[in-house]
C-alpha cells in the first residue's frame, strides 16, 4: 500500500519549473512557447539567455513568455505504463479486500490506468 501512495505522489507531483530548465535545453529540442497574450509557437530550440528564448529565427523575451514545454516522446508510453501498474495494484488491492477468495476481481481497474497513455508528450519545465 504504501508503494501504490508513493507511485502516485511521484506521479503527480508538480513539476519543478525553472528558467534554468530552459537554459539547459539542448539545440535542435522541439519546444512550445506559450506567451501572456496566448499565442503558442512550437519550433527548435536554439538558445537561451537569462532574459530571453531563441528558437528558430524567432526571440521571445522571457517577460512576454508563460509557459515553456519541451517535447518527451517517451512520456506517454511512461505515464501509461505507471497509470496502469497503478491501476492493476489498485484494482488487485481492492478486489482482495472486497474478496480474497474470488479470482480476479477488480482486474478491471487496468483499463482505467491505461489512460496514461493518453497523456501529452510535451512536458512543462518553466511557467
Amino acid at each position: 500500500m504504501k508503494l501504490l501512495i508513493l507511485l502516485m505522489l511521484v506521479a503527480v507531483a508538480p513539476l519543478a519549473a525553472e528558467w534554468s530548465d530552459v537554459m539547459h535545453l539542448s539545440a535542435g529540442d522541439r519546444v512550445e512557447v506559450r506567451t501572456k497574450d496566448g499565442s503558442k509557437l512550437r519550433s527548435e530550440f536554439v538558445s537561451a539567455t537569462a532574459e530571453s528564448i531563441v528558437i528558430q529565427d524567432k526571440t521571445v523575451q522571457r517577460s512576454d513568455i508563460s509557459e515553456v514545454k519541451v517535447y518527451d516522446a517517451g512520456r506517454r508510453i511512461r505515464h501509461g505504463v505507471l497509470w496502469t501498474i497503478i491501476g492493476a495494484a489498485a484494482g488487485a488491492g481492492l478486489g482482495f479486500a472486497v474478496c480474497p477468495g474470488c479470482a480476479n476481481e477488480g482486474s478491471g481497474w487496468k483499463g482505467v490506468g491505461a489512460l496514461g497513455f493518453l497523456t501529452s508528450p510535451w512536458k512543462r519545465i518553466y511557467r
